[in-house]
């Protein structure tokens, strides 16, 4: 089964900082927009940001920021927007908001939820590794807020209906690095034991292509065929942390390409809409 077979109503991209996660996220929206879907994609970011992902055909893009989506959280919890105004105004509240990163992602998730439930699929670029996983485990954390009542209402809402197997899942990127995707092995173990969210696949974004070692070298120039000789170690070498790669995370292993420039969306959705797990992996 495919990558874009795999995915629930809604799909979390994560990864190091730097690693394509937007890429990645534009490429599946592209993906399902060509497959007839109109799917929102959602940037998770912060006051003052802008959207980064680049425009796709059939593809409504939105940034939601976690000082935003408490705005309107604070509305249900207080029961008015007069209150939420009142309270959140306060200038102690607001510093302890903007310190509760637990609060915030509640919000931030619940408006993901919100959009999911208006029947499109949604893709959502998480902020970098570290942030990210903290937006996923946060309904572990409903203490943080209250143990009933409308916060802890919320919470549950956004444990039972967005945060559960079937309903969201997160694709993991990464890059061919011994130690990128050592670090993303570890990612995906964290990612087990603090979510219940299966990964339906890893995307190893700018993977060079292959270059033939010549039959006869001393035809070629030399500089030719060291790195026709490196770039088939660095495959032998991702090859091993590929098996790794494979027990943690059981989907697709995709590999997209190291493209000369920024991809065109529609380039990226071909690759991702024909990868499976890499041969190597898959034959054991």
């Amino acid at each position: 089964m495919g990558l874009l077979d795999a995915l629930p109503n809604v799909t979390f991209v994560t990864g190091k900082g730097g690693v394509g996660k937007t890429t990645v996220a534009e490429g599946l929206v592209a993906a399902l927009a060509a497959r007839g879907e109109t799917p929102l994609l959602v940037e998770v970011g912060e006051p003052g940001d802008v959207l980064r992902s680049q425009p796709v055909a059939g593809v409504r893009r939105e940034l939601i920021t976690g000082e935003d989506a408490l705005a309107r959280a604070a509305e249900t919890l207080f029961g008015s927007a007069f209150a939420a105004r009142l309270v959140m105004g306060s200038f102690a509240i607001k510093r302890l908001a903007r310190a509760a990163a637990a609060v915030r992602a509640f919000a931030v998730l619940d408006e993901v939820r919100e959009r999911a439930e208006q029947g499109r699929r949604v893709v959502v670029d998480l902020p970098a590794t570290g942030h990210g996983l903290g937006w996923l485990r946060a309904p572990g954390q409903r203490a943080v807020l209250a143990r009933a009542g409308r916060a802890h209402d919320m919470a549950d809402r956004v444990d039972r209906e967005l945060l559960a197997p079937g309903r969201s899942a997160v694709v993991v990127v990464t890059l061919p690095e011994p130690l990128v995707l050592q670090e993303t092995g570890e990612l995906l173990q964290r990612l087990r034991e603090l979510t219940r969210l299966p990964p339906p696949g890893v995307v190893i974004n700018g993977v060079p292509a292959l270059l033939p070692l010549p039959d006869a070298p001393g035809t070629v120039p030399a500089a030719i065929v060291r790195e026709a000789r490196r770039r088939e170690a660095g495959r032998e070498r991702r090859r091993q942390e590929l098996a790794a790669l494979a027990a943690l995370a059981p989907g697709a292993l995709v590999e997209l390409p190291r493209f000369p420039a920024e991809p065109p969306p529609a380039e990226v959705a071909r690759h991702l809409a024909r990868g499976q797990a890499p041969v190597e992996v898959a034959a054991g």
